[in-house]
């Protein structure tokens, strides 16, 4: 399904905004959203601890151990250096 528009402005209809200050049909209304920085290192972390657990699962499992791995990681690394 293609929705093609009339007009390339935004719709501005008038009214309240959600902080309850009227709005003129001219006006445009934004939405902002901010993270804290305190947020942002959380999710950070998580991620972080999420991947270390699987790192250190796959060591339990002796998935390092196989010759094909090993010359993976050792490609990567060698790309870094």
């Amino acid at each position: 399904m293609q929705i093609n528009s009339i007009n390339n402005g935004p719709l501005n209809v008038g009214g309240v905004n959600k902080r309850g200050k009227e709005v003129k049909g001219d006006e445009k209304i934004t939405d902002s959203l901010s993270i804290s920085t305190e947020a942002r290192a959380l999710s950070s972390t998580t991620v972080k601890m999420n991947k270390l657990a699987i790192v250190q699962q796959r060591i339990n499992e002796n998935y390092y151990d196989n010759d094909l791995i090993i010359r993976k990681i050792v490609d990567r690394i060698a790309k870094d250096l």
